[in-house]
């Protein structure tokens, strides 16, 4: 009979190890915040046509580095990159669409603008127009801080996390172990379209009435954490 209840106790132990080694206390911490963007980002792209696809490329090499000279020159208060450059044939067709023919050249560039003063919007488009760009891409919202926000959010998340398992395990009166599985979902470094109103620029390059409003954003850090339960001191 003695054998039997001390089979029956280290069995006990036994499964209790392998809860605590494979179960634990899983549990999750989530925070939210809400942010105002504080970044404008316009994808825009110059193109030109021409017979021979030299011309075609210089002219849209020319565009580009005066726009570029352009938002170079405005300094801290915007970042300019080149996002993709195209070079192709452009064909028409001819005959009743029997016959498809090349007609030229045409050759593309896009580039992206990071405006960090919303007031220049307006400005910036009207120069972009006069340079010679024929095709806006999007313009979209981000915030400059994100990740570092999101780094401090998820202290805050493990920290919630961690107190709810301290009072899972004090319910189960069992002791709380160190995280043994971690993993995390928010969302990432965002952007946000903007919404616009019916705005267009006059051929002298004025803005019509019109307005962007970049809102707020909200960031969001959620991470789910394991925590081993110790087994029971003998």
């Amino acid at each position: 009979m003695l054998k039997q209840i001390s089979a029956a106790l280290a069995l006990s132990a036994l499964s209790f190890s392998a809860f605590a080694q494979n179960e634990g206390i899983s549990v999750s911490g989530s925070v939210s915040k809400q942010v105002e963007p504080d970044e404008m980002i316009i994808q825009f792209s110059v193109s030109t046509e021409e017979e021979e696809i030299q011309d075609a490329f210089t002219g849209t090499e020319q565009k580009s580095a005066a726009i570029i000279e352009y938002l170079q020159s405005l300094d801290e208060l915007c970042e300019v990159s080149t996002q993709h450059i195209s070079l192709g044939e452009q064909f028409e067709w001819t005959n009743g669409r029997a016959e498809r023919v090349r007609v030229g050249f045409t050759a593309s560039q896009s580039l992206q603008v990071k405006l960090k003063d919303f007031d220049l919007y307006p400005i910036v488009m009207a120069k972009l127009i006069e340079l010679g760009v024929n095709n806006v891409g999007g313009v979209s919202f981000s915030y400059s801080g994100a990740q570092d926000l999101r780094n401090s959010m998820r202290v805050e998340a493990i920290q919630i996390a961690r107190s709810k398992a301290s009072e899972v395990a004090e319910a189960l009166d069992v002791q709380l172990g160190s995280a043994v599985e971690f993993t995390e979902a928010g969302s990432p470094s965002f952007r946000q379209r903007a919404e616009l109103s019916n705005s267009f620029y006059l051929a002298d390059g004025e803005q019509a009435e019109g307005s962007i409003s970049p809102g707020k954003q909200t960031i969001r850090m959620e991470v789910h954490v394991r925590f081993a339960i110790l087994a029971p001191q003998e």
